[in-house]
C-alpha cells in the first residue's frame, strides 16, 4: 500500500493524482509506529536506490576507505533530495545511514572472498567505527532533549549506545531481508 501512494505521488501511476490544484510537497506521517517506521525506512531507502538521479551528483564519488564516506550529509543536500523524493529531510538521512551500511556489508563480503579487500587499506573495525558516528550523529541531534535529561555524561553515552544498538538492528533486518528477495 505505502509503495503505491509513493508511486501515486510521483505520478508512476495514470490517473491516480490528478489535481491541478494542489502538488503534494512530501509524504509525513505524524507519530508513526515501529513497524510502519520499518515500512516507511524500506520504502525510502528502495525509493532512492532505485532512482539514484535523485541525489546530486557528489554523492556517490568517494569510496568507501575514504573518511569523506561517512560524513553526514547536510541539511540543504537532504532538503534538495527530500523534494526530489518528495519524502522529509529526515528520512532523506535515514536512507544516507542505510545505503552506507549497504556498502559497508558490501566491502565486507568483498573482502571474504577476495585477499586484497578493504580492510588492506582501513581496517573493518575503523569502517565500522566511521558509520557508527554517522549514526551517532543524527541519534544525537535527534534525541537532544531526552539525552538532556541525563546527568552525567556515562548515562548520556550509553543511552546513545543503546539507541544505535536498537537502530543497526532494524536496519540490519531491512537489508537482510531486502537481500532475500
Amino acid at each position: 500500500m505505502m509503495q503505491c501512494i509513493y508511486d501515486a505521488v510521483h505520478k508512476r501511476i495514470e490517473g491516480a493524482y490528478s489535481s491541478e490544484d494542489q502538488e503534494i510537497v512530501q509524504i509525513n506521517v505524524e507519530d508513526p509506529a515501529p513497524g510502519f517506521v520499518a515500512l516507511r525506512n524500506k520504502i525510502d531507502w528502495k525509493l532512492l536506490k532505485d532512482h539514484p538521479e535523485y541525489w546530486p551528483g557528489t554523492h556517490k564519488k568517494v569510496g568507501i576507505v575514504d573518511e569523506a564516506f561517512f560524513a553526514s550529509i547536510s541539511e540543504a543536500e537532504a532538503i534538495q533530495v527530500g523534494a526530489n523524493a518528495k519524502i522529509t529531510p529526515h528520512q532523506i538521512h535515514i536512507v544516507n545511514e542505510l545505503q552506507k551500511l549497504e556498502a559497508l556489508h558490501s566491502a565486507a563480503d568483498a573482502d571474504n572472498n577476495d585477499d586484497n579487500g578493504t580492510t588492506s587499506v582501513v581496517s573493518k573495525e575503523e569502517l565500522e567505527r566511521r558509520y557508527r558516528l554517522l549514526v551517532k550523529r543524527r541519534l544525537n541531534r535527534d534525541n537532544r532533549e531526552d539525552l538532556s535529561s541525563f546527568a552525567t555524561k556515562d548515562a548520556k553515552k550509553a543511552y546513545l549506545a543503546k539507541l544505535f544498538d536498537e537502530q543497526l538492528t532494524l536496519y540490519n533486518k531491512l537489508l537482510k531481508g531486502s537481500k532475500a528477495r
